[in-house]
Formats: structure tokens, C-alpha cells, sequence
């Protein structure tokens, strides 16, 4: 159930978009919210306008701060919203002026119109277009991306790191100014032992997982892991290689695709979701996190150097397109050398998220109860789940990978 302070700061906004929009006559409908396992950063609400005077009807989405008290400490009070409405707000536009001054064909066509954005301590809220109604789906979270998906979304990242990196070499002052307050986001949460023991609960599961499977050169590499991982996930990147604003969250329920029909299967693009990890960094901070914790044993085992390449070319690419030289800004190498240093992050990931994404519903956290901040973070700690023998082969790629690529 919405918490009522929600649905009052819903019909101000929607005042204020319809003013914006020169409707003065509407209605509005509260369609829902999302279920559990789905977000965990906020509340998502959908809803729909409709002009009384015959104007098209407007869906859209808000996403807002959670009301609660305890859930707001979990959460770091507020730094997640505060991250992804200064992206909204001040790094798009940048972006977008940029690539319509160089004529790009990228027009920053993966993340969606915004209608709303409030920065309201407590109230912080963002509301968008509703892009399930664009003909926009979200990938089952419990299965693997096939390749078609995988490129489409290595495409895009590959175009939204060099517009990036565009403005970085174009406007560096702009650039400067933007990510000033950048730093990971989870430099926040350095001195939080109830997030602190969250990321070693899942990095330990991993282990044991290595450790079962004989693993045990791996083990001994990454045996200070668990006890590091907020230091490793806040690790300040090094200077030469802060070359990108990353998306930062990285896995698939941040990830919609775009279709011709509700019955295709080919994807025609996709859409970048939840920017509140958003930070100064490195591409393979994205990458990997992407990669870790998208593709099956199969793909990552053995197509792996191939979707680093296609990646490396749309970001090539689009770096022509915008009159720069890819040798003078970003090669392949760095590329490499940067997966080699920033590709534990995706690791640290992936113990975490894989897990969540197997789990059905029943066994996904809820964040909808009472309680205080460390029993909701506690909640997050998912054991064994149905899908066990699943989470144990992904995981064993991936760290594989990992010891092949970085140790």
C-alpha cells in the first residue's frame, strides 16, 4: 500500500506538469506500483493522466524517496536520490547540448523524457515517461540475456561512455564542474557494518561456492575479499582513468528493451534505468558489473573477448562520429588494462545480484513491512534459494573469468 504522504506529493507534481503541460482540466488514475525483487532504491508508482478537453493521454512513472524513516537510514538518507536527480537534471542536459552541437546520430536515446524532477529533502522525486507504453519491456530477471540483447545493450554503453568522454575532452570545465561530488557512492557507506557484513554475507556465499568446486587457487587469491568489499566498491579510481560518468547499477531490472510489437523478440534499443550509483569512474566499472551479471556460463566462458571488442567499436565508433580521435582519447588497450583494474567491482556484483535475480517471488526481500534499518537490511540476506545449482555455475564463471582476465 502507497504511503499517503506519496499520493499527496503525486497530485502537486502532477498539478505542476499539467500547469507546465497548459492543461488545466484532467484526471488522474494510480495503476500501481512494482512488486517485490523488482527495486529496492525507492518506490516506483505508475500512473495515467487523461486531459478532460481530449488532449492525449499522458502515462507515466514516479519514482520517489521512501517515507520511512528507517528505510531512508538503510538507504544512506537520501545520497541514492540526490546522485540520480543531479544526473537527471544537470548531466543529461550537458550531454544532450553537446551531442546537438556536434550533430551526433546519438542523440542520447537511451534514457527516459523526464516531466518532473523535485529535490525536496525527503521528497526527493523524479517523474517519467512510462515506457512499457512505448512499446519498452523489462528481460525476465531470472534468465541470462541472449547475445542479441547483450550487443544491443554493449552498443549503448559503448555510446553513452564517449559522449561522455566527449564532453570530458570538449568541455572540460563543464565536466569538471559536473562530477565534482561524483565519487563513488559508496564511500557513504564506509563506516555502515549493517552494509558492510550485506556485501561479505553474499562475497562469503561466493567463496564457499569456489571452494566447493575445488576452486581453491582462486580462493586463496581473493581470500581478503569479503572482509574489503566497500573498500574495493569505494576504491577512488586513479586520476588518468577517470574518464567516464558511469551508470553505475548495471543489472538487468535497470534495463528495458525496446520492441516493434508486445510479441517480438528482436530488440529494436534499450533504455538506461536508476542512475543513483552514477559516478566519476572507469568503463569497466560498468562492464563488468553488466557482463558479471547478464550472461550465462557459456557466454562469458567463451564469448567474452568478442563482447569486449563489439563494445570497444560502438564507443570507437561514436567517438568518430564526434570529430575525436579514439587513439588520442580511449584504445583497446586501455580498455584492457582498465578491465584488469576495475573489473572486481562487476565480481563483487555479481555475488550479490545473480542471486537476487534467481530468487521467484516468494523469496525475493520486501522492503513493504514496519521494522528498523538493520532488520530491513538483514532481509536483504538471501540464503539458499530454488534455483541454487543455477547461482552456483554463473558464479563459478564468472570468478573464472575473473581469474583469467585480472589475477
Amino acid at each position: 500500500m502507497l504511503h499517503q504522504e506519496i499520493i499527496k506529493d503525486l497530485k502537486i507534481f502532477v498539478d505542476k506538469i499539467m500547469k507546465d503541460e497548459g492543461i488545466s482540466q484532467y484526471e488522474y488514475h494510480i495503476e500501481g506500483q512494482t512488486e517485490n525483487g523488482v527495486n529496492y532504491g525507492g518506490e516506483i508508482v505508475f500512473f495515467s493522466v487523461t486531459p478532460k478537453t481530449g488532449e492525449k493521454k499522458y502515462d507515466l512513472v514516479m519514482k520517489t524517496s521512501r517515507r520511512s524513516e528507517d528505510m531512508r537510514k538503510a538507504l544512506g538518507d537520501g545520497v541514492l536520490d540526490i546522485r540520480e536527480t543531479h544526473v537527471y537534471s544537470k548531466v543529461f542536459p550537458a550531454l544532450r547540448q553537446l551531442l546537438t552541437e556536434s550533430n551526433s546520430e546519438y542523440k542520447l536515446e537511451n534514457v527516459a523524457k523526464t516531466y518532473l524532477i523535485n529535490t525536496e529533502y525527503q521528497h526527493e522525486t523524479m517523474i517519467m515517461g512510462d515506457l512499457r507504453k512505448e512499446g519498452y519491456r523489462l528481460w525476465n530477471k531470472r534468465k541470462p540475456m541472449n547475445l542479441e540483447h547483450i550487443k544491443t545493450v554493449l552498443s549503448y554503453y559503448g555510446k553513452y561512455h564517449a559522449s561522455t568522454m566527449a564532453l570530458r575532452v570538449r568541455k572540460p570545465g563543464i565536466f569538471q564542474e559536473l562530477t565534482r561530488d561524483m565519487e563513488s557512492i559508496y564511500k557513504h557507506y564506509l563506516n555502515d557494518d549493517q552494509v558492510r557484513d550485506l556485501f561479505r554475507h553474499y562475497t562469503e556465499d561466493a567463496i564457499k561456492v569456489l571452494k566447493e568446486f575445488g576452486l581453491d587457487n582462486i580462493v586463496e587469491k581473493l581470500k581478503d575479499l569479503p572482509g574489503n568489499t566497500l573498500e574495493t566498491l569505494s576504491q577512488t579510481v586513479e586520476v588518468e582513468d577517470r574518464v567516464v560518468i558511469t551508470h553505475g547499477d548495471c543489472w538487468i531490472n535497470n534495463l528495458m528493451f525496446k520492441y516493434q510489437t508486445p510479441e517480438s523478440l528482436e530488440p529494436l534499443g534499450v533504455c538506461f534505468l536508476d542512475f543513483q550509483l552514477s559516478a566519476l569512474g572507469s568503463p569497466a566499472s560498468d562492464l563488468s558489473y553488466y557482463l558479471y551479471t547478464s550472461c550465462d556460463e557459456d557466454t562469458i566462458t567463451n564469448q567474452f573477448d568478442e563482447l569486449l571488442r563489439y563494445y570497444f567499436e560502438s564507443l570507437a565508433s561514436t567517438l568518430r562520429n564526434l570529430s575525436l580521435e579514439p587513439d588520442q582519447i580511449f584504445t583497446f588497450q586501455m580498455l584492457r588494462e582498465h578491465w584488469k583494474k576495475y573489473a572486481v567491482i562487476g565480481l563483487i556484483m555479481s555475488s550479490v545480484v545473480i542471486k537476487i535475480q534467481l530468487t521467484n517471488k516468494e523469496e525475493a526481500p520486501s522492503f513493504s513491512g514496519g521494522g528498523n534499518a538493520p532488520d530491513l537490511l538483514t532481509s536483504l540476506k538471501i540464503g539458499d534459494i530454488e534455483d541454487n545449482d543455477v547461482y552456483k555455475s554463473r558464479i563459478v564463471a564468472v570468478y573464472k573469468n575473473y581469474a583469467k582476465t585480472c589475477l
